[in-house]
């Protein structure tokens, strides 16, 4: 059980990462469509994938705060999000032109949150 301290601590850290996410793609949309030299296109590449960071860090970090069951339910959430997550991608892939203009990471992120509920729910049903 995590304290009211550290949830307050999370959360705060879960926006700051949240808000590092969302400016990291501005910037690297600014940077990689503006580009005339291959060293800003590159600088927008990496700061497009190091934008991830602070989430996965914050995400890792609320996952360990948990206890055994709490890791467990959080983990085959994860299992499940990872497997939904790559039929959702090659579908989307499939359609082509046709497909929805979605992001990958919201996808993702909802895929996640589904994961850990049916998680949960599958816990809570086996007893």
């Amino acid at each position: 059980m995590i304290t009211l301290r550290q949830l307050v601590r999370l959360l705060a850290w879960f926006v700051a990462a949240a808000v590092l996410f969302r400016l990291g793609g501005w910037a690297s949309a600014v940077l990689v469509e503006g580009s005339r030299t291959a060293a800003r296109w590159w600088l927008g590449v990496i700061l497009a994938g190091l934008r991830w960071v602070p989430l996965l860090v914050v995400t890792g970090w609320s996952i360990s705060l948990g206890d055994e069951f709490q890791r467990r339910v959080f983990v085959l959430g994860l299992a499940l999000a990872f497997a939904a997550t790559v039929v959702a991608a090659s579908v989307l892939d499939a359609m082509g032109p046709a497909a929805p203009p979605v992001s990958f990471a919201v996808t993702a992120a909802a895929l996640w949150g589904a994961g850990t509920v049916g998680a949960a729910l599958y816990y809570r049903a086996r007893g």
